[in-house]
C-alpha cells in the first residue's frame, strides 16, 4: 500500500482531496514513528549495531525480539479517513491501485 499512497501523491487531484490525502499520510507517518521510537529499546536489548549504524537482532535473540515486538505490530490504531471523491482525482490510476486505495476513495459520486 505505501508504494500506491506514494503513486496517489502525484496524481493530480482537487485541493481538497489534496488535503485529505495529506492528513491521512501525516496520522501514518506519526503512528510509524511511534512504533519505531517503541521498538528502538528492543533493538538495543537484542541486537547490535552494525556498520551502517543500523541495529540487528542477534541470531540466538531473535525469537525473544519477536515475542516484545509483536504485539507492538498487533496494537490496533484508529485513523480518521476522509474519502475523497474518485471525481476529484484527475490523473491517471489504475485499476489495482484503486483497488488497494479503496477505504480512502468515495466511488459513488
Amino acid at each position: 500500500m505505501h508504494r500506491r499512497m506514494d503513486k496517489l501523491s502525484h496524481v493530480r487531484m482537487s485541493p481538497k482531496a489534496a488535503y485529505t490525502i495529506m492528513k491521512y499520510v501525516k496520522c501514518v507517518r506519526t503512528e510509524i514513528d511511534m512504533l519505531n521510537k517503541a521498538k528502538m529499546p528492543l533493538l538495543e536489548k537484542y541486537g547490535e549495531i552494525v556498520g551502517d549504524g543500523r541495529y540487528t537482532v542477534r541470531k540466538e535473540l531473535v525469537s525473544e525480539f519477536l515475542a516484545d515486538y509483536n504485539p507492538l505490530l498487533e496494537t490496533e490504531v484508529d485513523i480518521p479517513v476522509d474519502k475523497i471523491k474518485l471525481s476529484d482525482l484527475h490523473g491517471d490510476v489504475v485499476p489495482d491501485e484503486l483497488m488497494d486505495l479503496d477505504f480512502l476513495i468515495d466511488f459513488e459520486t
